[in-house]
């Protein structure tokens, strides 16, 4: 929490900690290659499901949540990578945005 009171824990304590936990995994997969990762790296990070992984299945993370979806947008070539369901069991389709 903020000095102002802004970002304290909710009322759903387990949706912090899993957000806590995601951030600290972020930090130790890519932090020291910010900028420098590839697009299999990122698919390969929101495939993760080791404590703080990017895909979550219900009952193996604190908030009990799940991935029922992911996107990665690559704004330098204009493309969104959808994934419509866990991305470690449903394949990225690649759409192209029009500028």
């Amino acid at each position: 929490a903020r000095g102002d009171g802004m970002f304290r824990i909710g009322a759903r304590p387990g949706w912090a900690a899993n957000t806590m936990l995601r951030e600290g995994f972020l930090r130790e997969f890519a932090g020291s290659r910010q900028g420098h990762l590839s697009f299999r790296d990122v698919v390969s990070l929101m495939q993760t499901h080791e404590a703080g992984g990017m895909c979550q299945h219900l009952n193996d993370n604190p908030g009990q949540l799940y991935t029922s979806c992911s996107f990665i947008a690559v704004t330098r070539t204009s493309e969104l990578w959808l994934s419509q369901g866990p991305p470690c069991q449903v394949q990225y389709v690649r759409y192209t945005l029009k500028r």
